[in-house]
């Protein structure tokens, strides 16, 4: 049996086919080898063992079917001039205190695009490091794209991610952290994904993350876009490309849930469009970088951005007349569980049970059906049985098989 990330690889390469949209052919032969194989499956299994849990063994997966070549590089710049439309993303960045190495490399990640028509939109909230408000004004004056603002006081991540989109002028918005990194064909994807499904308004893709020494390592392939899964966890974030008139509608980031802003942000715009404008590219186009210190946001105050995503989700829950409650999933406690309310009257739930000459097993499933479910509407519960030979079940006190 495949082993999670295996399903995951492995649902990936058979569901690029669809996924394609006029990319150069032997870009995409080169970064989802099995697509075009008649070795499909033989590759498929190979790549689900290249990709083991240790980063060495992502690295080599990374090196062979996640590197660009310059054929690569080419093709997409070829690609890029045949496209229709080419909207202007605008890509912000709030920064505080961000140490001067990995702030150059974010801002060069976003200057290394494929795709030229784009805008970094930064706000440095008050940094009482010098080097930062340096360091931007020397960036942004080799590169007119390159927009920055220094607040004059300190407003937390959303404040400062509003003082950003302040700046953006694109048809888009891409969220982007002040330590973190763009695949380098990232925004050529969003475009491309934007010619195929002009009406979108949200696109994210897959992520990794990324250490000290810029070996990536534990990457999330993303399933395409569930309403359900999204009240669980974030599965938008990272990289998340926004419709930038839908962002302003909905008032932007909200202060008071630094942490979760984009979780609140996302689960604000999906109830304004429908599911199909939600549109999910199955590639790794954003690098998290983690902190070997544990001393980014996240990971300092995982519980606040914990408290904070939920109370998003709940207060989306109640504007939607949803009667749900929020909790801590049990299973992966940093993720959220909704408990559903069952809805008046109950619906009724019809079991098929298909049996032959096994009374003895009937009779124990029906009393685990009858005596051990949670249910407090039994009369709600049918149960049918095919048997050809009916055992003999005559509870006087319960509710009549249906």
């Amino acid at each position: 049996m495949l082993s999670r990330g295996g399903r995951l690889i492995r649902r990936m390469t058979l569901r690029v086919l669809f996924h394609t949209n006029g990319r150069p052919r032997g870009y995409v032969r080169r970064m989802f080898p099995s697509a075009f194989s008649s070795r499909t499956a033989a590759l498929a299994e190979e790549q689900r063992r290249s990709i083991a849990p240790s980063s060495r063994s992502y690295g080599k997966w990374v090196k062979r079917h996640d590197t660009l070549s310059a054929a690569d590089r080419e093709a997409i710049r070829a690609h890029l001039a045949q496209l229709p439309y080419k909207p202007l993303i605008s890509v912000i960045v709030p920064t505080y205190n961000t140490p001067a190495t990995v702030l150059r490399e974010m801002v060069e990640s976003v200057k290394a695009q494929l795709y030229p028509n784009w805008e970094l939109c930064i706000a440095d909230d008050a940094s009482p490091e010098p080097h930062v408000a340096a360091l931007l004004a020397e960036l942004a004056a080799g590169d007119p794209r390159v927009k920055w603002v220094q607040r004059e006081s300190n407003g937390h991540i959303s404040a400062a991610s509003n003082s950003a989109l302040e700046l953006a002028s694109g048809a888009f918005v891409a969220l982007l952290d002040h330590d973190d990194l763009l695949a380098e064909h990232a925004l050529y994807e969003v475009a491309v994904e934007l010619n195929a499904h002009p009406d979108a308004e949200i696109v994210y893709s897959d992520e990794d993350k990324i250490d000290e020494k810029g070996e990536r390592y534990d990457p999330y392939f993303k399933p395409n876009y569930s309403y359900e899964q999204l009240l669980g966890q974030n599965v938008i974030n990272h990289l998340g490309v926004y419709r930038r008139d839908s962002v302003i509608a909905v008032g932007g980031f909200r202060l008071g849930l630094e942490g979760s802003q984009d979780y609140d942000l996302a689960l604000r715009i999906v109830h304004r469009c429908a599911p199909e404008q939600i549109r999910h590219i199955p590639a790794i186009l954003y690098h998290w970088r983690q902190s070997p210190n544990g001393s980014s946001f996240s990971q300092e105050q995982l519980e606040r951005c914990i408290v904070a995503a939920r109370a998003a989700i709940q207060e989306r829950l109640d504007e939607t007349g949803t009667r749900a409650v929020v909790a801590v999933n049990p299973a992966v406690p940093v993720w959220h569980r909704v408990t559903w309310a069952i809805p008046t009257p109950a619906p009724l739930v019809s079991i098929l049970i298909p049996t032959r000459d096994r009374a003895g097993l009937v009779r124990q499933c029906v009393d685990g059906i009858l005596d051990r479910t949670d249910s407090d509407r039994p009369s709600n519960i049918g149960a049918c049985s095919t048997a050809s030979s009916p055992p003999n079940i005559t509870p006087q006190t319960r509710p009549a098989l249906r």
